[in-house]
């Protein structure tokens, strides 16, 4: 799931929002539903901006030919993380060469696709390792990897700790990245 931070000024204003969802469910109105999908459609507003801030940097002010590309990429890696990990993968599917993409990511000052495509599976490992009861071995079988010990060391590098221990000190209470 696409993740972005909020700075102090919009946490306050989403949790004013939210704050206004919360009293409009205790009105009996008619026109209840239609205040509350405006209160989301703000939030999902607000939350896009951020995101095209945040994961779109020095694109604002590109052609929307180019931010369509970058849409492009970041959509084709939701659908396929599990299946397809390597920028050459999407190269193929975008019809353009993996060194040409990994060098309009470079022009933008965007990470890069290959960190980009290890950055979802991770998520989406941290995820299953909080939310189910999967060993890691299932879960790097589920994620497409065929050598959970390759899985395992690629976590490790990447979040600081195995996958077992990111899942142990996440039930402990203890602070683990999330993102």
């Amino acid at each position: 799931m696409p993740e972005i931070a909020l700075n102090l000024k919009e946490d306050k204003i989403i949790k004013s929002v939210l704050l206004h969802m919360l009293e409009e469910f205790e009105i009996e109105a008619s026109t209840q539903e239609e205040m509350l999908r405006i209160y989301l459609k703000q939030i999902i507003i607000r939350a896009t901006r951020l995101w095209k801030n945040q994961n779109l940097g020095n694109l604002d002010n590109e052609s929307p030919r180019e931010i369509e590309f970058f849409r492009e990429f970041s959509r084709l890696v939701e659908i396929h993380y599990r299946t397809n990990h390597l920028v050459g993968d999407y190269a193929d599917i975008l019809g353009v060469a993996p060194k040409t993409l990994t060098h309009k990511f470079k022009r933008f000052d965007l990470p890069s696709p290959n960190e980009v495509i290890k950055d979802r599976i991770l998520l989406e490992a941290k995820r299953m390792l909080i939310h189910t009861s999967l060993s890691a071995k299932e879960i790097a079988y589920d994620l497409g990897y065929e050598d959970p010990s390759y899985f395992n060391r690629l976590f490790s590098r990447k979040i600081g700790d195995s996958p077992n221990v990111f899942r142990k000190k996440y039930n402990e209470g203890k602070n683990v990245p999330l993102e």
